[in-house]
């Protein structure tokens, strides 16, 4: 039920109905047992109906409930009945796995399996869908087919929890990804995890391109110092350059793909080593072997 009003009704006739011995008792899945209730008792032809209040509009009190009750009539006879309902007017929550809500914003080479758990009061209708968005072209997968999902339920009255996992071989391909999550609920909500959160990422394979450098191996630069210049590129975004002079490594300044450095006067050659590294994790590894700054 996801109207905006949800009041139940319970009905008790007899002729000889004892008022004071009805008792009512509400349980949630979720929100535990013994739940504090209101409404009122209206008397009706042959004996009495309790009409609860308005289930207050608030995610909070999405729960599977049950009702028991029971009631005597004066000789002692007795009846008792017991009922369940769902209150779903807020649809699905999403989840991420631990390693999966890693992904999202990042800049990656290799992307693990994605993990994506769903939980909802009642359990899906046959419309269901995983969505990735590549680039700017969309692509529906078929569950059991793309990915696997599976009914992850604690026990059968319990909350709906279905768990996605989407396989890593889907993001091979250099893009940029979307997921989102599709679903109809048997109270007719239609769930989309984008309302949850945005999952999107980019896949980046290759690694930083030199496009201009000024230093040489097997050469001998004149003066107290040396600046050296080196200009790259890449597919997303450079995170970090290293320069190294035999071993240690040397202060250096980068941005807008130029890196410059600057090398004092030795009485050796040395080994420079300039390293790129793109935001994937993406590496080019760069050696510059006998170079020697000197004013002699």
């Amino acid at each position: 039920n996801n109207a905006d009003v949800i009041q139940p009704r319970l009905i008790y006739t007899d002729r000889f109905l004892d008022k004071d011995s009805i008792t009512i008792k509400v349980d949630g899945a979720k929100r535990g047992k013994d739940l504090k209730y209101s409404g009122k008792f209206v008397q009706i032809d042959n004996g009495w109906e309790f009409i609860f209040d308005n289930l207050p509009n608030s995610k909070e009190y999405d729960d599977i409930y049950t009702i028991s009750t029971s009631v005597k009539d004066a000789a002692g006879n007795s009846a008792m009945d017991e009922f369940q309902f769902s209150v779903n007017r807020f649809g699905s929550t999403f989840m991420l796995s631990d390693k999966s809500a890693e992904i999202p914003g990042k800049i990656l080479s290799d992307v693990p399996d994605v993990t994506i758990k769903e939980v909802n009061v009642d359990k899906h209708t046959d419309s269901y869908s995983v969505i990735i968005k590549k680039d700017n072209h969309n692509i529906e997968l078929q569950p059991e087919t793309d990915f696997t999902i599976s009914n992850t339920s604690p026990e059968p009255n319990s909350w709906s929890e279905y768990t996605s996992v989407i396989p890593d071989s889907l993001f091979n391909d250099e893009a940029k990804y979307n997921i989102s999550v599709h679903s109809v609920d048997r109270a007719g909500n239609i769930n989309n995890s984008e309302s949850a959160y945005d999952f999107t990422f980019t896949v980046d394979k290759t690694p930083p391109v030199l496009t201009k450098t000024d230093i040489e191996s097997n050469k001998v630069y004149k003066g107290k110092s040396h600046k050296f210049n080196i200009e790259f590129t890449d597919n997303t975004e450079i995170s970090d350059v290293t320069v190294t002079v035999d071993g240690y490594v040397a202060t250096r300044e980068f941005a807008d793909g130029k890196c410059t450095f600057e090398l004092p006067k030795s009485n050796q050659p040395q080994l420079v080593t300039v390293e790129l590294i793109d935001m994937a994790g993406n590496k080019t590894e760069l050696k510059y072997n006998n170079v020697l700054v000197t004013n002699n």
